[in-house]
């Protein structure tokens, strides 16, 4: 019996000072995708991003329509040609068809271009919004901020949404000064 009683104690005075420890602690939320939505740098970043995607995206096209021309070419040819040449054209095929595979890994693939086109264009934004955060969490005390958009929040206040002071941080170019050259 006093084992249960003393481990109904240890646990009551557990839960006391997790519970208080808890109350300390202050939890912020922002919604990433307001940030990215709002913020100027950024949305420069993903016009930009877009345009070299778009392009990119056109080239592979070409590629395509290269194969298509010459697969048709190919088809027409098949009763007329010689096996040799129909040879040829099927080599020449593959090595489209190499070509194709080839920029489409190398552009956008695992680390290709895209890849790091997006990463070199948004860095600097992703460095100011994680920047300016900081800042914010720091000055008020936060101990952890959510991101609202990437993630589910069963409850929040609005008064710790810090979405609006980031942006404003971010306006205001103050965070900036602190990012290392």
């Amino acid at each position: 019996m006093n084992i249960v009683k003393l481990c109904l104690i240890t646990l009551s005075v557990f839960l006391i000072f997790s519970a208080a420890a808890t109350a300390q602690t202050k939890i912020g939320y922002i919604d990433s995708e307001q940030i990215f939505e709002k913020f100027e740098e950024f949305k420069f970043a993903k016009q930009k991003f877009e345009k070299e995607a778009a392009k990119a995206e056109k080239d592979l096209q070409y590629l395509w329509a290269q194969l298509d021309s010459l697969q048709n070419e190919r088809d027409k040819g098949r009763f007329t040609w010689s096996s040799s040449r129909l040879a040829q054209k099927d080599k020449e095929i593959a090595g489209k068809q190499e070509k194709i595979r080839k920029s489409t890994e190398q552009t956008f693939g695992p680390g290709g271009t895209i890849y790091q086109t997006q990463k070199q264009l948004t860095q600097k934004s992703m460095d100011d919004i994680i920047i300016a955060l900081s800042e914010i969490a720091d000055e008020e005390g936060y101990e952890m901020v959510f991101d609202a958009a990437r993630g589910t929040i069963p409850f929040k206040k609005i008064e710790n949404d810090l979405t609006d002071k980031v942006l404003e941080r971010l306006r205001t170019g103050i965070g900036k000064s602190s990012r290392k050259k």
